[in-house]
């Protein structure tokens, strides 16, 4: 995933927003850990912005400014549909 975000803020000029939305869950579930260990694997990660939206709404107008959704989220990509951003869903079982 790390190169993935790499390849796309080189060769596409986009900027990664990692969107916390499970926070203080059991481990392995955690956004904040598992963006965090994303972004120390990145080249390009430290710029990266780690954002926690303290409402839906606030999450929403985050999709809403996105030129792309990739979450393991379900309540992510139902937020990305509802301001018709593209999506991609991401399964986090092993």
């Amino acid at each position: 995933m790390a190169w993935v975000f790499d390849h796309v803020i080189e060769c596409h000029k986009l900027e990664i927003v990692f969107v916390l939305f499970q926070v203080g869950f059991k481990v392995g579930y955690d956004d904040r850990i598992v963006s965090e260990n994303i972004q120390k694997l990145m080249q390009k990660g430290v710029s990266s912005p780690i954002a926690t939206p303290e409402t839906s709404l606030e999450a929403i107008d985050l999709m809403s400014r996105a030129s792309m959704v990739t979450s393991v989220r379900f309540h992510a990509l139902i937020f990305a549909t509802m301001v018709a951003v593209s999506m991609v869903a991401l399964s986090y079982d092993r």
